[in-house]
């Protein structure tokens, strides 16, 4: 009974043990799975080869819909300088403040790289231009604040005698005369010598202000040997210029 019961269907039980189990099929050959072989999304790093993976030209261009890389596609460090291009990243590649000192090498950065009235005070730091950064002829009117000279009283300087090398001394204190205000030179300016050449600038002994409240200033000495005693003095006026910060 059951002999005769299994050569009867002999083909429909083949055909479930075929559907139950199922088929392998070995491909006829190279390049015969195509993109819409693959599920999408189901390719991941590990099935992408190390040595002949994913390269330039699989990449498509930004000026295509979908196309090129995302920061979301690139992995932290994974962008050096051998991957970029010469003059490749540009200003409207950087994010404001996103570049600091310690992303710049030393003397990176000259004057072709720095825009035209692109620096100001506030990215100066407090002493650090000196003289040999500045070039000559450099700075002019428009680059200094506020310059005021101010004068001292005028002073009276008496020589007994004319041309025997003892020169007689005056002196004054001329000052800068706000708190805000640097002293940057002192001269000073002969008014009367009876025509006498025998005068100079002897001395300028400079006070620079300790507080706040304090303006700069200077001790001024002008000496004299044109004799006339104190019938016939010299006389000077000491001038201090300050520059207003």
């Amino acid at each position: 009974m059951i002999r005769a019961h299994l050569r009867s269907n002999v083909v429909g039980y083949l055909a479930l043990f075929v559907a139950l189990s199922g088929t392998a099929v070995a491909l006829p050959a190279t390049n015969t799975v195509f993109s819409d072989d693959i599920v999408n999304g189901e390719v991941t790093t590990r099935d992408i080869s190390d040595t002949n993976g994913v390269r330039s030209a699989d990449v498509r261009d930004d000026d295509k819909k979908g196309g090129g890389l995302a920061a979301i596609d690139l992995a932290r460090g994974s962008v050096g300088s051998s991957e970029i291009a010469t003059d490749g990243v540009g200003s409207p590649e950087i994010e404001a403040d996103a570049v600091r000192g310690s992303e710049i090498a030393t003397d990176g950065v000259g004057s072709p790289e720095i825009a035209a009235n692109a620096v100001g005070a506030s990215e100066i730091g407090t002493d650090s231009v000196g003289k040999d950064a500045i070039g000559i002829d450099e700075v002019g009117a428009n680059e200094l604040d506020e310059v005021h000279e101010h004068e001292s009283s005028e002073v009276i300087v008496e020589d007994g005698t004319a041309h025997d090398g003892a020169y007689g001394i005056g002196s004054v204190r001329v000052a800068c005369l706000f708190d805000d205000e640097d002293l940057l030179s002192v001269s000073i300016d002969w008014i009367d010598t009876n025509d006498h050449a025998e005068r100079m600038l002897a001395d300028v002994e400079i006070d620079r202000g300790t507080t706040a409240s304090e303006a700069d200033a200077a001790v001024v000495r002008g000496a004299f040997d044109g004799g006339g005693g104190a019938a016939n003095p010299a006389r000077f006026i000491a001038h201090a210029t300050c520059l207003q910060s």
